[in-house]
Formats: structure tokens, sequence, C-alpha cells
């Protein structure tokens, strides 16, 4: 099944680059607007190993070039298998660091969000309680939080690039600075 899919440019664009992530089959690209996908790539993995997977990208360039996925290892017990950049759109992949002490469970729970001013300032969350951040592309990762389990989104404001809420089993939590600390919203 689909568990995630972005558009790089506004859908009236006909040459938009879509992005289309499946479990078990990894990753398909369009770059005609989503009229044609192009053959599913697992990014170097046996087939079936990718399972959920998550993207984000720098959403307010007129035509995105930078995309980071995230994807849960199924022949591992749902821990993360990988989180990969991409700098042109979906065409080629290179692997940073994946966070220590990733757990258990990512096939129903995991995101990642790159925030709108910064491209190398991420946040990803997983199921067993803990969120991660990076500002240097992924590299290195602190320790975010420990707010609830099954982190299951994040929306960023385009306008304040600090104010970041994750929707969790938890409900909803807000942070004022990408992500350093986390509150009730």
């Amino acid at each position: 099944y689909f568990t995630d899919v972005i558009v790089s440019s506004g859908i009236s664009d006909p040459n938009a680059v879509v992005l289309a992530a499946a479990r078990g089959l990894g990753l398909s690209r369009s770059t005609n607007n989503g009229n044609n996908f192009g053959a599913f790539t697992t990014l170097g993995f046996p087939a079936g190993q990718v399972g959920r997977i998550s993207l984000t990208h720098h959403n307010l360039y007129p035509v995105v070039n930078q995309v980071y996925c995230i994807a849960e290892d199924a022949f591992g017990g749902g821990s993360m298998l990988f989180i990969a950049r991409s700098q042109d759109t979906g065409k080629s992949w290179l692997y940073t660091n994946i966070p220590a002490g990733n757990g258990p469970r990512g096939d129903y729970s995991n995101c990642i969000m790159m925030n709108p001013k910064n491209p190398d300032s991420l946040l990803v969350g997983w199921q067993n309680r803990e969120s991660f951040r990076s500002i240097d592309g992924g590299q290195n990762w602190q320790l975010s939080s420990t707010i609830h389990d099954d982190y299951q989104c994040f929306a960023v404001s385009l306008t304040d690039p600090g104010l970041v809420f994750s929707g969790n089993d938890g409900g909803v939590f807000k942070s004022t600075n990408f992500g350093g600390q986390w509150l009730n919203a």
C-alpha cells in the first residue's frame, strides 16, 4: 500500500515531479505531473525489505530539488532501515546516518520533516516514544523528545519554521523551536 506522496511544484505544472512511496515496493517517480510513473526502486535493498516510507521536501522552492525519505526495515522487526537524501528530486539518493536507539514498529508509524528555511534541519519520529533532530542534514542526531509513542506526522509553519506540530497516539504536540522542546497543543 502507498504510504506517502509528494509533488515538486504546483500541480498545474505539466513537468512536476511526483514521488510515490509504497510499502514493500519502494519509491516510484513521475516527471510529468503524475501521468506516468517509473519502476519502483528499493534504493539497493532486497525487494520486500523496504517497509513503510515517509517523505519530506523543501516546499518553499518553486521546484523542489532536495528530498529526504525514511524507511522501515520489514525484515528487522520494524526498526529503521535507512534515511536517504536526494538533491535531484529523487533521481539519485545518498544515505545519511540513522539516529541511535531507534526502536521497533516503524511499520505503521514513522515520519520525517525538513525545516522550510533550512534543508539541513530535520525531525524524525518513530514508534518508540522518541523523536530525533538533526541540524546537519542527518550526519548527527540528537534526541528531540519522548513525548508519546507512535509518531504519525509532523507539520511545520511556512512562515515561522520554528513552529512545528507532531501528531501521535497521545494527541497533538507543539514546538516553537523546531523540535527542541514540545508542549501539549
